[in-house]
């Protein structure tokens, strides 16, 4: 019976999946119409896609095909993750000195360091939600002037990282590893391969000399970060999009077999990726607007009908089969509970987290192998994108205050120790845009 069930809930994916993947596929195919020139992950994804969806459409799939390609766009992801990483750093440093370059801009006198501070505080304390509060804390530490020495900021993040002394040291590694790339510590290999262009505007950026910086250099590095990031924005959509269509591909050959589906509906969808399909592969981008409106029309519902299916599966339920006569059936649902948990580019294969409790040793030495890898990266770095750096690592650490006090004598300090009025400035309208963002969503 709980293998029928299971069987049951592998259906309702296969409903959602192959309809969600039929829409997708066709903004797919517009998007390909309207493409001027593809781009290198492109170049990858798309015969790659197609073998592997023709193959399931007219034969058995390739389950190994589509794997690899999977973890080729989990690996391409990490690339533009990384890169965005990266200019987030120069971002930050570009603002503090922007205002040096608009000499015309009417510079009013900033209030006092403690009206400031209240301003903030306000803000803060307006919120009864301590997990939301401490997410705006490290939303406005990222945007406060820094000015530690590196013995003080090492022991910020000592104090911060101390909460994970006596939990599963895998809660450290994933921690760590967000450390890392935020700081630009741990970079993927052959970052430029593919990526030329956005490799050559971070070695731009990093090579500057931001103390005695030209307006025209100025504007030549802001040109430059710009063109990155709506270059970077374009890839993130685009690797949503594929990754969409690898994962719900992912769950029809998993599903397939199980999956119970009306003959009609079933063909029905088929039809509608075997027409895109064979279109895309003729090149052949006219496909009739009313045959288009007839193939959508069939899809009105159905998808969320589906999901609404799925949604009362927890796959989890079912762990007692993954040994025995269900094992093969328990372990394909638990794949497809993955592919469409919400996280696109998780990993599938099951990995034993290591649980052992951290000790105060095994604590300090991570901390030590971070601190040797920073003071090496920040050898010879401009002190402006060291300070980028640590407010890019500050806003990820875990709140190292133990009271709202604490926390307004952090600020006050952080806005008495900055004597550039500039940078005080930017830095109180970049903390004031948070604020306006963040209570319009309340």
């Amino acid at each position: 019976m709980d293998q029928q069930m299971m069987k049951k809930h592998l259906a309702a994916a296969l409903g959602y999946s192959y309809t969600r993947m039929a829409l997708n596929y066709y903004m797919y195919f517009e998007s390909k119409a309207d493409e001027k020139e593809p781009s290198q992950w492109e170049k990858t994804f798309y015969p790659a896609f197609q073998r592997i969806l023709g193959s399931l459409l007219f034969g058995e799939g390739d389950l190994p095909g589509l794997k690899d390609l999977r973890q080729k766009a989990i690996n391409e992801t990490d690339i533009i993750t990384s890169y965005t990483d990266c200019f987030q750093v120069y971002e930050h440093v570009l603002n503090r000195v922007e205002q040096r370059y608009a000499p015309d801009r009417e510079k009013k006198a900033l209030p006092e360091d403690r009206v400031l501070t209240g301003e903030i505080m306000g803000f803060l304390a307006g919120c009864k939600d301590s997990a939301m509060v401490n997410e705006r804390i490290q939303m406005i530490m990222e945007q406060l002037p820094i000015r530690f020495t590196k013995t003080k900021f090492f022991s910020m993040v000592q104090s911060g990282l101390s909460i994970y002394q006596g939990s599963p040291k895998s809660s450290l590694d994933a921690m760590m590893y967000v450390l890392r790339t935020e700081s630009m510590i741990q970079l993927p290999e052959n970052m430029e391969e593919g990526h030329e262009e956005l490799f050559g505007i971070l070695s731009m950026l990093k090579e500057a000399d931001y103390k005695s910086l030209e307006k025209e250099e100025f504007k030549r590095l802001s040109d430059g970060l710009a063109l990155a990031s709506q270059e970077l924005l374009e890839a993130s959509g685009e690797m949503m999009l594929h990754m969409d269509l690898i994962n719900d591909l992912y769950v029809l050959h998993l599903a397939g077999k199980d999956g119970v589906m009306e003959a009609k509906e079933r063909q029905n969808l088929k039809e509608i990726l075997s027409t895109v399909w064979k279109k895309l592969e003729e090149e052949d981008y006219s496909i009739p607007e009313d045959q288009v409106e007839e193939m959508l029309v069939q899809l009105e519902g159905r998808q969320e009908r589906y999901y609404e299916r799925w949604l009362r599966c927890d796959p989890a339920a079912f762990k007692e089969f993954s040994q025995g006569p269900a094992e093969e059936t328990y372990h394909r649902l638990r794949m497809v509970g993955l592919l469409l948990s919400g996280s696109s580019f998780v990993e599938l294969d099951e990995k034993d987290e290591d649980k052992t409790e951290l000790t105060e040793a095994e604590l300090e030495r991570e901390e030590q192998k971070f601190f040797q890898d920073l003071t090496s990266l920040w050898t010879g770095m401009p002190k402006i994108v060291v300070r980028a750096t640590m407010a890019r690592i500050l806003s990820n650490l875990p709140v190292c205050f133990n009271s709202l006090p604490e926390v307004e004598n952090y600020i006050e300090n952080s806005l008495g120790s900055c004597t550039d009025p500039d940078e005080k400035a930017v830095s109180m309208d970049l903390i004031r845009e948070i604020m306006v963002d963040l209570d319009e969503m309340v």
